[in-house]
């Protein structure tokens, strides 16, 4: 951050946000990231929480479907991906 909000916002409150926009950007372009292990307080601690939720939704996501496209490579075309893994499935 640049300008007069930089010098006012503590490197408590920047550090979080400058992880949290880099973790969603990696994400957003595919490059899934691993976990935050940092440790942080309150709303910044629920941001971490639902990022590695993120991650790990997509990191399973990924594998399930590249055992479905080594199933097909094998021949194995009655393979289906389980949804019961995956919130919401």
């Amino acid at each position: 951050m640049t300008g007069a909000l930089a010098v006012r916002c503590p490197e408590s409150v920047i550090g979080p946000l400058n992880v949290a926009a880099e973790y969603v950007d990696r994400i957003s372009k595919g490059d899934i990231p691993d976990r935050i292990t940092d440790e942080y307080k309150g709303d910044f601690n629920e941001i971490k929480n639902n990022l590695n939720q993120c991650i790990d939704v997509m990191n399973g996501l990924l594998g399930e479907t590249d055992n479905l496209i080594q199933a097909a490579r094998d021949g194995k075309l009655d393979t289906r991906g389980d949804a019961e893994q995956f919130a919401g499935g």
